[in-house]
C-alpha cells in the first residue's frame, strides 16, 4: 500500500453527525469562558504587578541562556513520539517507522492550541491511528495509558521532590498542593489496580463488560464528532484485552521512564530560564515547577493554558523568594518555548496539505 493510500487525511463530519454538534445554553457559556477566562486570568497578573520591573527584567536577562533553554523544548516532541510507537507496539503488536508519528505527534500538538486540556492532540492520534491500521479502540487505550502513566510520574516528582526543596514563601501554599499530590496518587493508583484486576480476575472482567457497552457509545460519539466512519469501530474488545499491558510492568517501566525524560527536559529547560534571570536555585526546584504547572495547564479551562501557566509560576515560584515579574517572564519563556513547538507542528501541516483539511475538519 503506497504511502498516499495510506495518508488520507479523515474526512470531515457529515450532516448525519451535525446534530451532536450543537450546543446548549449551558455549552454555549462554557465555550465563552473558555475563551474569556484566559484573558481575564491575565488581566489580573498584569494589574498586580509592576510593569517597569517586568520590562526591566527582561532587558537584564541573558539572551544565550534564554535560547538555549527554548531548543530543548523540540526534544519533547521526539520523546513523546517515541512514547507513542512504543506503546503502539505494545498494543497492536505493529510498529510505525518514527518519522511518520513525529509528523503526526507534532500536527496533534498544533490541533491542541485549540481545544482544552490537549484533547484535540489526543483526538487527532486516535484518528490517524486508528485510520492507520484499522483499529480505533486499542489506539484509545494508547492515548490513556499514556496520559495515565504521565500523571503517575508527574505526582511521584512532585511528592518525591518535596522532602529536597526548600521554601522560602508560604507554607501553605506547599501544604495545598501536596493535598492535592496525594489525592491524585490515591485516585490514580485505584484506578490503576483496578484496571490490573480487570485483566487478572475472570468476576472483575465480567463487571467491567458491563461498563462496555457505554464505553462504546462514547467512542462512538467522539468519533463521529470528527468525521470518522463508525462503522470501522466494530465490537469493543474485552477490557482485558484493552488494558493488556497495564497487567505487564516490565512494559510500563520504559513508558514511565520516557515520560520522566519529558519532564527532565522542560525542566532543564526552567532552570536556564531562571538562570537567564540571574537566580541560581537548584534543579530540583525547577523539576518541581514544571511538574506542579503540568497539571495546572492540563486543567481544562482554557486555551493553551494561557493565564493559568502564568498564575501557576508565579504562585510555584513564589514559595522559592521569587518575585511576581520574575516568575512572569519565565513563564513567559516557557510559553515561547511552547509556541516553538506549536510552529514545528504548523510546518508539518503546510508540508502536507492533505493533514491540513483534516485538520481544518476538526476545528470547525
Amino acid at each position: 500500500m503506497s504511502n498516499s493510500t495510506r495518508d488520507r487525511s479523515v474526512q470531515p463530519p457529515t450532516g448525519e453527525s451535525e446534530p451532536a454538534r450543537k450546543r446548549g445554553p449551558l455549552g454555549r457559556l462554557g465555550r465563552l469562558l473558555y475563551w474569556v477566562l484566559p484573558v481575564a486570568i491575565l488581566a489580573l497578573i498584569l494589574a498586580r504587578i509592576d510593569l517597569g520591573v517586568l520590562i526591566e527584567t527582561v532587558r537584564d536577562s541573558r539572551p544565550v541562556l534564554y535560547l538555549l533553554g527554548i531548543c530543548l523544548f523540540p526534544t519533547t516532541l521526539l520523546i513523546g513520539s517515541i512514547r507513542w510507537r512504543l506503546l503502539i507496539r505494545q498494543y497492536l503488536g505493529r510498529t510505525e517507522g518514527l518519522g511518520y508519528l513525529l509528523r503526526h505527534y507534532c500536527i496533534g500538538l498544533s490541533v491542541s492550541i485549540f481545544l482544552p486540556g490537549q484533547i484535540g492532540m489526543d483526538i487527532y492520534r486516535i484518528a490517524i491511528a486508528g485510520r492507520r491500521f484499522r483499529r480505533y479502540v486499542p489506539n484509545i487505550a494508547v492515548v490513556l495509558e499514556e496520559k495515565m502513566l504521565s500523571a503517575v510520574v508527574c505526582v511521584g516528582l512532585v511528592l518525591g521532590l518535596t522532602p529536597w526543596i526548600d521554601v522560602d514563601g508560604n507554607s501553605s501554599v506547599l501544604a495545598s498542593i501536596l493535598d492535592v499530590a496525594y489525592a491524585l496518587a490515591i485516585g490514580l493508583g485505584s484506578t490503576v489496580a483496578i484496571l490490573f484486576l480487570v485483566t487478572r480476575l475472570a468476576a472483575a472482567r465480567r463487571l467491567a463488560g458491563l461498563v462496555s457497552r457505554r464505553l462504546k457509545r462514547a467512542i462512538v460519539s467522539i468519533l463521529q464528532r470528527v468525521g470518522v466512519d463508525t462503522a470501522r469501530v466494530g465490537p469493543l474488545p474485552p477490557i482485558d484485552e484493552i488494558f493488556g499491558p497495564l497487567s505487564r510492568p516490565r512494559e510500563l517501566l520504559p513508558v514511565a521512564l520516557l515520560s520522566m525524560a519529558s519532564f527532565v527536559a522542560l525542566g532543564l529547560a526552567n532552570q536556564l530560564f531562571l538562570a537567564a534571570l540571574n537566580y541560581d536555585l537548584p534543579f530540583a526546584v525547577s523539576l518541581f515547577v514544571v511538574s506542579v504547572t503540568f497539571f495546572a495547564v492540563s486543567i481544562p479551562i482554557s486555551f493553551a493554558g494561557l493565564g493559568v501557566r502564568e498564575g501557576a509560576f508565579i504562585l510555584v515560584l513564589g514559595l522559592f523568594d521569587v518575585p511576581a515579574e520574575s516568575a512572569l517572564v519565565v513563564s513567559f519563556f516557557s510559553l515561547s518555548g511552547m509556541l516553538l513547538n506549536y510552529a514545528i507542528g504548523g510546518a508539518a501541516i503546510l508540508a502536507n496539505r492533505r493533514d491540513a483539511v483534516a485538520l481544518a475538519s476538526k476545528t470547525q
